[in-house]
């Protein structure tokens, strides 16, 4: 049932265009260069991006036995933004994801080096030089702001916005291949990671090598949000909802419901993606802001449960 609900969605949000209908076996030279040269790559884009960011979501909320965590808990999103704004304030627009990603790796190199200094995995440790990078990175982020000029700043500011508008075919195959990639790497881990959830001593006493693991599940997870923001800028929210909402669903095994994880959230950026190219007539709003205004209401209801109890 799930499949076809899916395969439903792929071809609304390919077809339906608000007020239009495209059929595929009518289709003119303007229309085929709109279905494949835009909407398709765009919708295929926020599968993979969806999928692998909700993936990463449950693999960090596992890793960290804390729900609150998130693909960019680390400060992956404000360091990648960095990369991001000081590629478009130095005019090498060209290099924005390489440079996102980039800054991404130092922020992660930083958290390592905590990580080793501390000589054990604290996790409110890691979370908090995480929440620190943040702010760190942000900061400089205003600054190049204020250094900027009208057009640097808007083009800085639509890519923190998190967009999928701006990539063309070469973001999709290495969103793809960074997906494809995520899948086999999480499930060879799952159980290793289903294990580290329950507690050190359990993983320990079932062959789990717990620094090792926890290391390159850290580093691989961070690698492909770092990836996966240098292609699209940051789109938040996504890596919290849908791994409670598939664990509510789906029940708590780890290694049972990664792929779940995957469809449900490359499909709930698929839905965004459309809203956001239909909720107002004649303006295309960043996906960005449509998963943060769905989220920070999941967020906040989430802080207060976790409170009262």
């Amino acid at each position: 049932m799930i499949r076809i609900l899916v395969l439903f969605i792929f071809l609304f949000a390919i077809f339906f265009d608000g007020d239009k209908l495209y059929l595929p076996w009518s289709l003119n030279e303007l229309d085929q260069t709109i279905i494949y040269n835009l909407r398709m790559p765009r919708t295929f884009l926020a599968f993979f991006i969806g999928g692998s960011l909700s993936l990463c979501g449950l693999i960090y909320q596992s890793l960290f036995k804390n729900d609150l965590a998130s693909p960019f808990t680390l400060g992956t999103a404000a360091s990648s933004s960095f990369g991001a704004c000081l590629a478009l304030f130095l005019g090498l627009g060209y290099l924005v994801s390489s440079f996102a990603i980039l800054a991404a790796m130092v922020n992660l190199l930083l958290i390592l080096y905590v990580f080793k200094k501390q000589n054990s995995f604290l996790g409110h440790i890691i979370l908090l030089t995480g929440v620190i990078m943040s702010y760190f990175f942000s900061s400089l982020v205003m600054l190049l702001q204020v250094l900027s000029d009208k057009a640097q700043l808007k083009q800085m500011i639509f890519w923190i916005l998190g967009d999928l508008n701006t990539v063309g075919s070469s973001g999709v195959l290495l969103a793809a291949t960074m997906s494809i990639f995520l899948l086999g790497f999480f499930t060879f881990y799952s159980k290793s990671l289903s294990r580290l959830a329950v507690g050190e001593t359990f993983a320990m006493n079932n062959g789990v090598n717990v620094n090792k693991t926890r290391t390159i599940l850290l580093i691989v997870s961070s690698v492909v949000v770092a990836v996966l923001v240098g292609i699209c800028g940051p789109i938040g929210f996504v890596g919290i909802i849908i791994p409670h909402f598939v664990k509510q669903l789906k029940g708590a095994r780890i290694e049972r419901i990664g792929f779940d994880t995957f469809i449900y959230g490359g499909t709930f950026l698929v839905v965004c993606e459309y809203g956001s190219q239909n909720i107002l007539a004649n303006y295309s709003i960043p996906v960005g802001i449509v998963t943060s205004f769905l989220g920070a209401p999941f967020f906040l209801t989430k802080l207060l449960r976790r409170k009262l109890h």
